[in-house]
């Protein structure tokens, strides 16, 4: 009677073993699916992020080159304006595009970069003014 009872607590205690495996290998298994998941979202995250810092840099770039030119060349040079070689080759589709504008301010250039990206975000935008009037920028709220 005793060696039944004992078998019989084996038999059971077998079945329990398996139902927990299961449950553990579907935990596991959804668990690595999380961290997958998690892990792209990270990858495509930072690729984005560095894909924007070198956008930044390359408007950052392009718009000093037009401060330190003289007033008269610069729009001359705003109409041969082609994004660098370096951005090309690392940004897909890259687009520059300028314009000039003249205001109260003073003459400032606004320089727009594109490129393709998920979701098709507007353009990345960067303003430098040539020539502000100090005492209009004293006088700005």
């Amino acid at each position: 009677m005793k060696n039944r009872t004992m078998n019989s607590q084996s038999h059971h205690r077998r079945g329990s073993m398996l139902t927990e495996l299961i449950v553990a290998a579907g935990l596991l298994a959804t668990t690595m699916g999380l961290v997958a998941t998690c892990a792209m979202a990270g990858q495509r995250l930072q690729r984005m992020q560095r894909e924007h810092s070198l956008a930044v840099d390359e408007l950052s770039n392009q718009l000093e080159r037009f401060i330190a030119l003289p007033i008269n060349e610069v729009d001359s040079s705003l109409q041969q304006l082609e994004p660098s070689d370096w951005i090309t080759a690392r940004l897909p589709e890259t687009e520059l595009t300028a314009q000039r504008h003249s205001d109260e301010l003073g003459d400032r250039i606004e320089l727009q970069l594109q490129w393709k990206r998920v979701g098709n975000p507007p353009p990345l935008v960067a303003v430098a003014w040539l020539n502000a009037d100090e005492q209009t920028i004293a006088q700005r709220p």
